[in-house]
């Protein structure tokens, strides 16, 4: 026989409510899920999503590393890079081989600028010739007596030798009058550079002295002192 007491124990368990199940607002995990990176609220939030609240939350900012090999001159602003100016210096000059003949026949001039004429001029090669013919201008190495006097016919205007002395006729007539010829110029190194003093120095008649007779003077940036 069942007890009073069991009996309302029974009937109350059965009218007794369940434990109600949470339920997710689905509206609110979407809004939610749009938030998720934003730091201020859109202009048509409430619109879209009544009744919902903007979160009040700001994302945790991610670091971003650069490489210092990739792209390192734009991400310094520009107001704090300075680029340092590249001088090119004229190679070869420093070595020169011909500096002892330069500084005896320029006993008073800097022998490194007269270095860097040379070199610019020739290239330290005693038997180039540079013929002057305009736009169709060329250099060409001379390797015997026969090419030059091919070369000396067929073009009135040749630059030859170390300090590319010209063949113009001022130049040609102080040659003879030494018993030279450009030939000697182009396969005697001392000579070339002696004939070139004696341009210099205002020794060739006909002639106007200094610096300005050679063009590779002036592409360096040396003018008369």
């Amino acid at each position: 026989m069942i007890k009073l007491s069991e009996l309302f124990s029974k009937l109350t368990s059965l009218f007794k409510s369940p434990t109600p199940t949470p339920t997710v607002n689905p509206k609110l995990e979407q809004a939610m899920q749009v938030a998720r990176g934003m730091t201020e609220k859109p202009d048509r939030w409430d619109i879209v999503y009544p009744g919902i609240p903007f979160p009040n939350s700001t994302p945790t900012p991610q670091q971003q590393y650069n490489s210092p090999d990739v792209g390192t001159i734009d991400q310094v602003p520009s107001q704090q890079y300075q680029p340092t100016p590249t001088v090119t210096p004229v190679q070869g000059a420093p070595d020169n081989e011909y500096m002892p003949l330069i500084k005896e026949h320029f006993p008073d001039q800097d022998p490194m600028k007269w270095s860097n004429i040379m070199f610019k001029e020739s290239s330290n090669r005693p038997n180039l010739a540079h013929i002057n013919a305009g736009e169709n201008s060329f250099s060409v190495p001379v390797e015997n007596r026969d090419q030059w006097l091919q070369l000396r016919r067929q073009y009135p205007s040749i630059d030859a030798g170390l300090m590319q002395m010209n063949t113009a006729e001022a130049v040609s007539e102080y040659l003879q009058s030494q018993g030279l010829t450009y030939y000697d110029l182009i396969t005697n190194p001392e000579l070339n550079i002696k004939v070139a003093s004696d341009l210099f120095y205002g020794r060739i008649p006909r002639t106007a002295p200094g610096i300005q007779n050679w063009s590779a003077a002036k592409g360096l940036g040396y003018t008369e002192e």
